[in-house]
Parts: C-alpha cells; structure tokens; sequence
C-alpha cells in the first residue's frame, strides 16, 4: 500500500514536470513564431533601388530673368518585395516630388539645387535606397536681355549711329546722277534719344517683347539747282535745307561678346515737334545724355 502511494506520487511528479517542459517548449515556439510575424509585419512591402534616378535641368529666358524647372531621368527599380500577387500595385505605389530652391529670375552664375523626394502611398509600407536625391546646376550661357541704354556696350552704341548716320547720307547726299538732285554740305546732328523699356513683370511672365531705342537726327543740306549769271553762263545755286528723320533700332541681343539689332526708319522729313509727340504716344522715354 505504502509502495503504491509511492509510486503515484512520483507519476504525479513526472507528469508535472513533462506539463512545464510541454509548456516551454510551446511558449518558444509561440515566441518563434510571434516574433517572425512582428519582424515580417515590421518589414517593406517593397525596397526600390533609385540609384539609377538623374535630374534634368531645364532653364529658359533671358540673363536675370528665365524660369528653371527640373524633371527626372529613368526610375526607381522595384528591387525586393514580399507579395508576388501584388508586384504590379507596387510598383506604382509611391510619389514623386521635385522641387528647386529658386525657379524665377535666373541669371547666368546662379547655382540652383533641384531635390527629387519618393513617398509611399497607403497602405503600402514601402522603402527606398535613397528617398531623396539632391542634384546641383551652375547657370551659363544665357542670352543678356538688353532692357536699358545703360546696358548696351559703348562700342555697339557707336555702331547703331554709324548705321543710321551712313544710311541718312545715303539718302540726302547726292551728286545728281540718274535724275536725283544734286546736294552737298551734309551735316547730321542727333537732335534727342528715347527708350522703351519691356515691363519687368512682362518678362518674369515670359509675355515680354523688345527693348527699342528711337533716334531723332536733324539734317541739314545745301540742295544745288542750276543757274545761270548775267552772261549766261551756267552756274550752281545753293539753297539750305533743313528736316528731321527718325530711326528706331530694335530687337537688340547681346550673345558671346556680340551684339544683333534692326535698325528701321520711322519717319523721313518730318518736324521736330511732330516727331517728339508721336514718339512719346508710343511710350518712349527720353534719355539724358548729359
């Protein structure tokens, strides 16, 4: 009786002992297994690989007054993800900004820095090699817009007054021949100088035209008809002339160290009081050269 009492306890015992070993064991596997399924749920759904992402730069307009904007080159790669039956979701399921530290008034020299940040969108938890990517631009080679008389280099000034000076002695200078009337004692003298500037605000918004200057020339002449003196003999007679031409030299660019213009005459034979009224209800300005 006393052997059978013994034995029980002992079983008792063994059974108690296998039941926490038992245990254990299952809280380990249970531990295993909650952990794989923190760690896994902790995990991307997807990793993409954006070292072969590059930004483009883009810049418009003129010295001191262009637009900058940026784009992407190639896209992120989807490198890793856990659920096949979603790959083609994933693929897409993120966002693409970019940005630039300064868009407006560009000039050549300015240094722009565009940033191209990669978002996931919900519900996906998605990573990424490099979620933001900073790229750095050095600004040349823009056209100087000419938008001043200040502006424009004293030599290319000289050559405007050349080429209007040539072309009033072409047309009043004569010496006659082919039915034209003989002239001589030319002299040509800038009797004013207007501009018209393009509105800032027209240029920022890429609606800007032309700056434009206006010369206005007085010229004076001797026109020769022909005579003929008490004897009869044929001699020269002078008489003084005096009118106003106007010139307006426009669509002027100044590019690698040179300059491109249009020069045009506005008005021939015209009085000066007429032409200073019809330049200044054009918007001219006059410019004090003084």
């Amino acid at each position: 009786s006393n052997n059978n009492e013994g034995s029980s306890s002992i079983s008792k015992e063994n059974q108690k002992k296998y039941m926490f070993i038992g245990l254990g064991i299952l809280g380990l596997v249970i531990l295993f297994f909650l952990g794989r399924f923190i760690y896994f749920s902790l995990q991307a759904d997807a990793e993409f690989n954006t070292s072969g992402v590059d930004i483009k730069f883009d810049v418009n307009g003129y010295s001191g007054y262009a637009k900058a904007s940026a784009s992407t080159v190639g896209s992120p790669i989807l490198s890793q993800y856990k659920n096949k039956f979603l790959k083609e979701e994933i693929e897409e399921a993120y966002s693409q900004k970019i940005s630039l530290d300064k868009e407006k008034n560009i000039k050549n020299g300015d240094e722009i820095t565009a940033t191209v940040e990669y978002t996931a969108l919900p519900p996906y938890k998605i990573s990424f090699s490099d979620d933001k990517i900073e790229k750095k631009f050095k600004v040349k080679d823009l056209d100087k817009f000419i938008n001043s008389y200040d502006d424009i280099d004293e030599d290319n000034v000289e050559k405007f007054e050349g080429d209007i000076q040539k072309e009033i002695s072409d047309r009043y200078l004569s010496d006659g021949s082919y039915f034209s009337t003989k002239t001589k004692n030319l002299e040509i003298e800038l009797a004013g100088l207007y501009e018209k500037k393009v509105p800032k605000e027209d240029l920022e918004k890429g609606q800007g035209g032309f700056f434009s200057l206006v010369y206005i020339y007085k010229v004076n002449y001797d026109q020769v008809e022909k005579d003929y003196n008490d004897d009869g003999d044929e001699v020269e007679k002078t008489k003084a002339k005096e009118t106003f031409v106007v010139y307006v030299v426009s669509n002027i660019i100044e590019k690698n160290g040179a300059i491109d213009y249009n020069i045009q005459q506005l008005y021939s034979d015209i009085e000066e009081a007429d032409a200073v009224n019809k330049i200044k209800f054009d918007g001219y300005k006059e410019i004090n050269l003084e």
